[in-house]
């Protein structure tokens, strides 16, 4: 009998995603084999291709969990959500979500959360090598017309909002130190000036294991607990870093994301900083991050006269 190649790719594809056994039919039984044995082993590597894939992707999880019981999660993950990707480095995008999302895992949010983090992270690596603009980019627009300037943040660029002690998991876990428990409430201080706190440069290489990350600046006064937690996540160069923001600072980045102008930004921030002292404040910002090579460019309208 004759069978067509996509026939027979479809087969084999419904066996390893669905364990479909029409394919049986066109696999040759040499002496001394089963067909359910040749078969297993197409299934095995299919399986074991994805969870190595997520092996990679996730060790930090990993290292926390266990290999038992992070590979008992990724093979649940892998039935849930069967690849459905051209490019294997694709396969772990739901990852989060899943831990999120699926019982029992759901019990324990920080899961969810530090893989969103490893996520994030690992994604500012694939992201579009865009140009970044800097602090003498800016000081080329005449002050009279900041009040209509909008900012395009670099593709790497992703704001998180988190609950619990991921992050603190997190920098343990690439200090090689060891991890806090896992709880549902951040140990994070508010930073006295958000652009200094927890800025730590993760993997320095595509998918390579977080552990290697190296050490940035640290806070330098205790504040109050954080109710939760704001993390702006890029990547400058081929290094991928993550700070701790403050409240104000993620309303400011957020807005500007929008595509909110300057003038709109300063007014978000009426609530929480003195009026006098809003222009001094975004500036400020703005100049952190123009260094950091958060923004890819400047939408510049001349005020008219």
């Amino acid at each position: 009998m004759t069978t067509n190649l996509r026939n027979l790719q479809e087969s084999l594809q419904a066996y390893l995603l669905t364990g479909d056994t029409t394919i049986a039919k066109d696999i040759i039984n040499p002496a001394g084999d089963q067909i359910d044995t040749r078969l297993a082993i197409y299934r095995d590597s299919y399986y074991l291709c994805l969870l190595n894939n997520l092996k990679k992707e996730f060790a930090l999880l990993e290292q926390l969990l266990g290999e038992q019981a992070f590979e008992e999660i990724g093979i649940a993950y892998i039935n849930a959500y069967p690849s459905q990707y051209f490019t294997i480095n694709d396969f772990g995008q739901r990852f989060p979500d899943f831990l999120r999302t699926t019982s029992p895992y759901n019990q324990q949010p920080p899961l969810s959360e530090l893989a969103e983090l490893i996520l994030a992270l690992n994604n500012t690596l694939i992201s579009a090598d865009t140009p970044t603009i800097t602090p003498s980019d800016l000081a080329t627009i005449p002050p009279h017309d900041w009040g209509n300037l909008t900012f395009q943040t670099h593709p790497s660029v992703k704001l998180l909002t988190q609950q619990t002690n991921a992050y603190e998991i997190w920098q343990a876990l690439i200090q090689n130190k060891q991890p806090p428990k896992i709880s549902t409430q951040s140990a994070q201080k508010i930073p006295s000036e958000g652009w200094r706190v927890g800025g730590f440069p993760a993997a320095r290489s595509l998918r390579a294991r977080q552990g290697a990350a190296a050490t940035g600046p640290r806070a330098t006064e205790a504040k109050p607990l954080l109710p939760h937690l704001n993390l702006l996540i890029w990547r400058k160069e081929l290094t991928p870093y993550s700070n701790i923001l403050t409240q104000q600072s993620a309303q400011l980045l957020q807005t500007l994301q929008s595509q909110k102008t300057f003038a709109e930004a300063c007014e978000t921030l009426t609530q929480s900083i003195p009026e006098e002292e809003i222009p001094q404040y975004v500036i400020n910002q703005l100049t952190n991050w123009l260094n950091q090579g958060i923004f890819a460019a400047i939408n510049h309208q001349a005020k008219k006269t």
